[in-house]
């Protein structure tokens, strides 16, 4: 019976082929342990592929939205006051989330093309052992694929963090509107917003630092979130969703005690704080502590864990540009208000335009909150 040498992780002298000796290498029982983690791999990584496909749709509409958004606050000057201010600046950290977001979709479903592509391209170099260019070709192209697609996780995780700390400018600038403006000063939020840029660079660069030390940047970092360096970034954004927690119950605590002093019926009073607390989740990322979860060894619970962490932070942007933008009153009234002029300028008359316009006063002004 023929003897195969094989080397470390189970190669025959070649890295791209595993051992072909069934029975030989490891035992028949280390061949069905093989098989099951292979089976096992393969139901994982076609869970990330169905959860990337549902995520680049979120992403796209997510990157629809925010742009939308942008080009909103841009044109109409009535738009541009503090609280629409912090909504931009989180616009643009959801929007660089979603893009990085959406080109790493792109390049892990190339991925999966390319892995049957590569397979084929191995048999052949297995076979023809002289044609080293080849080998050395598909070597360079795979350093500079994980090149690419580490770039972007960088970006990534930067602009996850953004987000996180854009997140807690919102929560800080609620509490302060709803709770610490009645008994002390408001916060001066300029240097906060100003840190809310500068602060997750350094927190990315540190992560960055230490993780570079047990990972080179053309190598694979599929395992890079289950490694303890990125607790640093992970124990920062926990910090984050943790004060944003208590500034919600405490919001919802004053808003509570607001309520009990009208004549409303206690269903109503209730059916208002909860409305104010599930509103106010997304805008401060309170839904982003199911993405900080580690993913589960079972399947049933990596399957449902991998998805919500990999679909919720592509639809959140869309959210909160719906909930606190597109449906908000001074928006609203702002875009009636240019359609009204619209159809002064050009004497248009549309019944689908016939709609109720508050005065010209009524307006928000740069200086409303």
């Amino acid at each position: 019976m023929a003897q195969f040498n094989c080397q470390e992780h189970s190669l025959v002298g070649n890295p791209f082929k595993s051992c072909m000796n069934f029975n030989k290498c490891h035992g028949l029982h280390g061949h069905l342990n093989n098989s099951a983690e292979d089976d096992n791999s393969e139901f994982m990584e076609l869970t990330r592929l169905i959860w990337t496909g549902i995520g680049t749709v979120g992403s796209v509409i997510t990157i629809c939205s925010m742009l939308t958004a942008i080009f909103l606050y841009i044109v109409y000057p009535c738009l541009r006051n503090f609280r629409f201010k912090i909504h931009l600046q989180l616009f643009f950290a959801l929007l660089l989330e979603s893009i990085a977001q959406l080109i790493l979709s792109y390049l892990l479903l190339s991925k999966s093309d390319q892995i049957t592509l590569n397979s084929v391209e191995n048999q052949t170099i297995l076979q023809t052992l002289s044609h080293k260019k080849q080998i050395i070709s598909t070597s360079n192209t795979k350093s500079t694929y994980a090149v690419i697609q580490n770039t972007m996780i960088i970006i990534w995780e930067l602009s996850q963090t953004c987000v996180f700390t854009w997140t807690f400018i919102e929560g800080i600038h609620i509490h302060e509107l709803i709770v610490v403006s009645v008994f002390q000063s408001s916060v001066n939020m300029y240097p906060l917003m100003l840190a809310a840029w500068i602060v997750p660079i350094f927190i990315t660069v540190l992560w960055l630092g230490t993780w570079l030390h047990v990972n080179k940047i053309d190598e694979s970092w599929s395992i890079y979130t289950q490694h303890s360096t990125y607790w640093i970034s992970n124990s920062f954004r926990l910090i984050l969703l943790s004060m944003n927690m208590a500034f919600l119950i405490n919001v919802i605590r004053v808003l509570v005690r607001r309520l009990q002093t009208n004549d409303a019926p206690e269903i109503q009073k209730l059916r208002k704080a909860v409305k104010a607390a599930v509103l106010l989740m997304p805008l401060l990322g309170i839904t982003n502590f199911i993405v900080l979860l580690p993913e589960p060894n079972n399947s049933l619970g990596f399957f449902f864990v991998s998805g919500i962490r990999r679909v919720l932070p592509t639809w959140q942007g869309f959210t909160i540009s719906m909930i606190y933008y597109f449906m908000n009153k001074d928006v609203q009234r702002c875009i009636q208000m240019s359609i009204r002029k619209f159809k002064s300028k050009h004497q248009l008359k549309y019944p689908c335009f016939t709609m109720h316009f508050l005065p010209t006063s009524t307006i928000p002004t740069t200086n409303s909150v």
